[in-house]
């Protein structure tokens, strides 16, 4: 036998005959003179008293605090709020200004003015890369630039060696060797 729920609105409870898995049988009390039904422990989780704990849990916060710290809060953000207020509408400005640019003839015609430019830097590029394809592995170019480079480079050397001596003897450059 099995106390079941109460129903919380009438505040009754039932007695239930379930079948267990407990070794628990049938007892014959000889003072009665009937048999005893076995039972199972109940726990009540009575719902009235749950909703009065939470009630009870309710009162003991500091919702007072709570709402003081949210006001405090909601005052100072406040400032940022119409700081960002005044930038958007500063930006809706610019963008107005932008669109009104935008939308002249003039500004049409730089673009238009853009495009030609850029097409002549395009063809530019294009010469400057057929002239230099031009001057090819066997060209006359190509022979006088490392012809030019060698000079440099001996020269270079040459002057690195005079740098040398003059470093190791100072005094050289005015009385020789």
């Amino acid at each position: 036998a099995k106390l079941k729920k109460p129903n919380f609105l009438i505040n009754k409870s039932e007695i239930v005959l379930e079948e267990s898995n407990t070794s628990n049988s049938l007892k014959y009390n000889k003072k009665l003179h009937a048999y005893e039904l076995p039972t199972l422990e109940y726990s009540d989780t009575n719902l009235i008293l749950t909703l009065q704990e939470i009630a009870n849990k309710i009162n003991n916060l500091n919702l007072n605090k709570s709402v003081k710290n949210i006001n405090s809060l909601l005052a100072k953000s406040q400032a940022p709020i119409e700081k960002l207020n005044t930038l958007l509408s500063n930006a809706n400005t610019t963008i107005s200004s932008i669109n009104k640019m935008v939308s002249k003839k003039d500004f049409q015609n730089i673009s238009k003015g853009i495009n030609k430019s850029l097409n002549g830097f395009n063809k530019s590029l294009h010469l400057l890369n057929s002239l230099l394809n031009s001057y090819g592995k066997n060209s006359l170019f190509k022979e006088k630039l490392e012809g030019t480079l060698k000079e440099v480079h001996d020269v270079t050397e040459s002057l690195n060696e005079l740098l040398y001596k003059l470093n190791k003897k100072p005094n050289s450059l005015i009385f020789g060797e």
